[in-house]
């Protein structure tokens, strides 16, 4: 930053060349020269408006926000309920927690509301074990396999409009492909039973080991590539999917 001294010096020359180096007649100089004085005289106008911005406390404009950021609180919120139809105690969530024990809520919720965007709430700590997917809306039960059983909480942040994965037959992404858009319920066609592998593009996908949406199922997030469904024990085993479904609420 330029010292005091510096900042006076630059000061003193300015005002010394508007009253002493440029005429007030230009019309009497050669013309290159009153092309000169009046660039110069432009300038020295330009710096007169500045120095009565900054005088005034004038500060640039702030950037423009990105028309595509959402913070935390306007991706939406989980409320849970200590009982079924949003009885007893309540809690509210606009972030993940990974652990409800921390804040005296581990094993103890019954029914939720979700505003915006999706909710997961796992069986176990850390996003860990059996999991239900809430969407926007309200949940009156959690479901007697949930109930008093949930202890972690994460939100889908990702955009959800035009989702789009694509399956692979075999791993590492080889065989037969095929790319998915929409609720798919691969028991009914030829693809069912024999997929190993996937890259997600956009959204986040729920899959399922049956075409009912019961047995073994994995939340698929956005830019994810799983070379391998031996990994979460999903090899040639996936009969349904579906992408989950954006919020209406909060700007999303």
């Amino acid at each position: 930053m330029p010292s005091l001294f510096s900042s006076c010096c630059c000061i003193y020359i300015y005002t010394l060349l508007k009253m002493f180096y440029l005429p007030s007649f230009p019309f009497l100089l050669h013309p290159p020269l009153q092309r000169f004085v009046s660039g110069v005289r432009r300038l020295l106008t330009s710096i007169d408006y500045f120095l009565v911005s900054v005088s005034a406390g004038c500060r640039p404009a702030p950037a423009a926000r990105d028309p595509n950021y959402r913070s935390p609180t306007e991706m939406g919120k989980i409320i849970i309920y200590e009982h079924a139809n949003f009885q007893g105690y309540s809690k509210e969530f606009t972030s993940d927690i990974t652990n409800l024990k921390d804040i005296d809520w581990n094993d103890c919720v019954s029914s939720v509301k979700v505003i915006g965007q999706p909710w997961v709430a796992y069986e176990h700590i850390n996003y860990t074990g059996r999991f239900l997917v809430f969407e926007e809306g309200d949940h009156s039960f959690v479901g007697e396999e949930m109930n008093d059983k949930i202890s972690s909480l994460q939100a889908i942040t990702e955009d959800l409009h035009c989702p789009q994965i694509t399956l692979y037959e075999h791993a590492q992404y080889q065989g037969k492909t095929r790319v998915i858009r929409e609720a798919t319920n691969l028991g009914r066609g030829h693809d069912n039973d024999i997929i190993s592998s996937h890259k997600v593009q956009r959204g986040a996908w729920l899959l399922c080991e049956h075409s009912d949406g019961s047995g073994l199922r994995y939340i698929a997030r956005e830019n994810e590539h799983l070379p391998n469904y031996n990994a979460i024990n999903f090899n040639d085993k996936l009969s349904f999917l579906r992408p989950l479904l954006p919020g209406h609420s909060c700007g999303c």
